[in-house]
């Protein structure tokens, strides 16, 4: 029973609130901001010491990070979605059933993406459950739409209930709603990737001072020698580091678009 639990916990698709962080990703996060924090030590004061700044910064953090992987992790599984209702829609137009529409599902998932995808190890999942303990096709649908709290995939569970229920036809159900849903996650996907472009955009310019720092320390150390020796430079170099998380942060305030 508690293997059973955790198969299901490992392919149950991306959870609605960020919990705790796998081990390993805590263990990669805490080191990503370890080699941060010594690097920002030793460009902006030629010193190790700021790297201490790691635990504290990490533990005020690490939520946040939580919950921007999983809504990373939720946007990937809407994609992978997305070309599933593709295959959905051709296998029920020859025909298939639900159960057959997964298999073919997982095939083309995995030929999408070369290999093994969170959908796919979900599918695969979902069709062991109907094989080796008897639970229909739409209780296991219903099942997955509750644990990912995807809003396409909830819309597509009761699209399929409702054709189940009062005998529609379920190839132009299902067709229809394919088409729906993927117009919507593409405009989505577009409108990301505008933003994505403004944010790359900012960011390139929040990271100019250590460009030119980098840049003076090598061409000109002697010009730049005050702001480390002196006690008024390194007030100036801490007021950089602020100014420059207080543009990071407000430019990921402004390319948040909410779509």
């Amino acid at each position: 029973m508690q293997k059973h639990k955790a198969e299901a916990e490992r392919v149950s698709g991306v959870k609605p609130k960020y919990i705790r962080l796998p081990e390993k990703k805590e263990i990669r996060y805490f080191g990503m901001l370890a080699l941060l924090t010594l690097a920002a030590g030793i460009i902006f004061y030629r010193s190790l010491i700021p790297a201490a700044a790691a635990l504290p910064l990490y533990i005020a953090t690490v939520e946040r990070y939580g919950k921007w992987l999983s809504e990373k992790e939720k946007r990937e599984l809407r994609n992978q979605f997305k070309d599933m209702l593709y295959s959905f829609s051709s296998s029920f137009s020859s025909g298939r059933h639900m159960a057959e529409a997964m298999e073919e599902a997982v095939e083309a998932l995995e030929g999408i993406y070369r290999g093994r995808c969170a959908l796919s190890e979900r599918l695969e999942y979902m069709l062991r459950q109907i094989r080796d303990t008897g639970d229909t096709d739409i209780s296991v649908w219903e099942e997955f739409a509750t644990r990912t709290n995807v809003a396409e995939i909830e819309e597509f569970t009761q699209v399929f209930r409702v054709c189940r229920d009062t005998g529609g036809d379920l190839i132009k159900a299902a067709d229809r709603a394919a088409s729906i849903i993927t117009d919507k996650i593409n405009i989505e996907n577009e409108i990301r990737a505008m933003s994505a472009q403004k944010k790359t955009e900012g960011k390139l310019i929040t990271v100019m001072p250590v460009v030119l720092i980098l840049f003076l320390s090598v061409v000109s150390p002697e010009y730049i020698e005050p702001l480390y020796g002196t006690t008024a430079g390194r007030i100036v170099m801490t007021a950089v580091i602020i100014i420059m998380v207080f543009a990071y942060v407000l430019v990921e305030r402004i390319t948040a678009i909410e779509v």
